[in-house]
């Protein structure tokens, strides 16, 4: 096992403070390595490796936070109506898909993966709810680089497929999908 450190984001912290812990059995390229804690400047195309992987901090749902939501976005009884919920097909109470999706967009963007450049999305494939999130539930991302290629028709630029895994405190997989963005490349 390695001694290296790796990085788990926590937005408790201020400034975008990381704090530190070691994974065994992972290899040094299983989550991004960050010396001292800073990260200090933007990551390019040719910064990311197919493999990476990054934990974003955990999130805890509340009830009022789904009602909200869901009131406004998503009105459905499965996810505004507790007892409707309760014998309707997903057993109770839940988050909408999208409350879900915008939590882990939430989860994401604070993680600040690419250090400062944008995730600029050219679409979204493969998009899977497998489990509903439900009031009290805390979920953790875990994006992972499954491809980095450089534009042929645009240099400055390239597409990196990332895999995205939002998982509840009891490991279950609450939503995956993979985003296709658009990165730019290192400036000369």
């Amino acid at each position: 096992m390695s001694s290296r450190k790796y990085v788990q984001y926590d937005a408790l912290t201020a400034c975008n403070a990381y704090s530190f812990y070691s994974l065994g059995g992972m290899r040094n390229t299983d989550l991004v390595l960050c010396e001292f804690g800073i990260l200090s400047s933007m990551r390019y195309l040719e910064d990311l490796t197919v493999g990476e992987r990054i934990l974003t901090r955990p999130a805890k749902i509340t009830e009022a936070e789904i009602l909200t939501f869901a009131r406004q976005f998503d009105p459905q009884p499965m996810h505004v109506d507790r007892e409707a919920a309760h014998n309707g097909p997903l057993g109770g109470l839940s988050a909408s898909g999208w409350h879900t999706a915008a939590i882990v967009m939430r989860l994401i963007v604070d993680a600040d993966p690419l250090e400062g450049v944008p995730w600029l999305g050219l679409g979204v494939d493969e998009l899977r709810w497998p489990n509903p999130v439900r009031p009290g539930d805390t979920i953790t991302v875990e994006i992972e680089v499954v491809s980095v290629t450089p534009s042929r028709s645009k240099p400055s630029h390239g597409i990196v497929r990332t895999g995205i895994t939002a998982r509840n405190q009891k490991d279950e997989v609450v939503m995956t999908l993979f985003p296709n963005l658009w990165i730019p490349r290192r400036p000369l």
